[in-house]
């Protein structure tokens, strides 16, 4: 319309358009790593254009989930690991001219999937002040041929907190989650647990948690990481790599020298002495510059403030 003016008109068609899936066939089963695809045919009775909306349920169609909106063609291809698995398996075809749908189902099938949950075997919070707190993420990883469900994450020590402990937590294959954990000691001393994390199969998965509860604000360093490879380097060229000194605090830290022991590699940016507050860290460039090519093996040290660690050392090597 343009004010009264009528510009175009479209009238509706009494029947929708139809549809029917060709591939898959009810009955099927699939493993849960295979890349499968979708196909149907479908007509309008007058000729419009029509676009298709996939759709899959994992419980015998009681609840639908998207797959892909706004298609042109009549297939679709899917990685059956990031669907939901199981023996209800079905899909479901939309077709729509803009006025009806029509609609188009297949199931069930079978997805045999084998979902699997990988994390770090331990986690270290190294100290918190009695009565404060220090934070750290676990992250856990989908390894399997489908979404992983994560049903509890639960601690067996009063010390130890899981923070982001909402469960059911759905992670697609191939995907990642961070949990937050805390470390609070209400008294001083080294504290050790277990976090178990258990999944909709029932499968436990076990990850130490330490921590030392302290009652005086020092410093914690760390250097990260132990060695430093800097593989081959023709004579005349330079490589550089990272060596990170890290803070975890509480109390400030002062780094005091960083040298290396071989001039064949050089630290950069050192810029000792230099103070690192709690929880920040500073990256060091080393540069490896061989005037041969025989193999040059070194040691950086690091010496600081931290009473606990006051001399730190990483292993250097090139051209080995």
């Amino acid at each position: 319309m343009r004010g009264d003016q009528e510009l175009a008109a479209r009238e509706a068609t009494a029947s929708p358009p139809a549809v029917a899936i060709t591939s898959p066939q009810a009955g099927e089963s699939w493993t849960g790593a295979a890349g499968r695809t979708i196909a149907w045919n479908a007509s309008d009775a007058d000729g419009d254009a029509l676009t298709y909306t996939l759709q899959y349920s994992s419980d015998g169609g009681v609840n639908w989930l998207p797959l892909r909106v706004a298609l042109r063609e009549m297939q679709s291809n899917l990685q059956t690991s990031q669907i939901a698995g199981g023996a209800k398996v079905h899909f479901r075809v939309l077709s729509s001219d803009g006025w009806h749908t029509g609609i188009a189902s297949v199931g069930p099938l079978e997805v045999i999937q084998s979902p699997k949950l990988e994390t770090a075997a331990e986690i270290d919070f190294r100290m918190a002040l009695v009565g404060g707190f220090v934070d750290r993420k676990l992250l856990l990883k989908s390894t399997g041929n489908g979404p992983l469900v994560v049903t509890a994450i639960e601690s067996d020590s009063p010390a130890f907190e899981v923070l982001s402990s909402a469960t059911p937590l759905v992670i697609p294959a191939g995907s990642g989650r961070d949990v937050a954990l805390r470390f609070a000691p209400a008294v001083e001393g080294a504290v050790q647990t277990t976090l178990a994390i258990t999944t909709e199969s029932g499968e436990k998965v076990f990850a130490a948690m330490k921590g030392n509860g302290i009652t005086k604000a020092v410093p914690d360093i760390e250097v990260t990481p132990a060695t430093l490879d800097f593989g081959k380097v023709a004579a005349g060229q330079n490589k550089e790599m990272s060596l990170v000194v890290r803070n975890h605090g509480p109390a400030p830290l002062l780094v005091l020298s960083l040298a290396a022991d071989n001039a064949r590699f050089s630290p950069l940016n050192a810029g000792s002495p230099f103070l690192l507050e709690a929880g920040t860290a500073r990256t060091v460039k080393v540069r490896f510059q061989p005037s041969t090519a025989s193999a040059e093996t070194g040691v950086v040290t690091i010496q600081s403030n931290d009473a606990a660690r006051r001399r730190l050392t990483a292993s250097l090597a090139g051209n080995r």
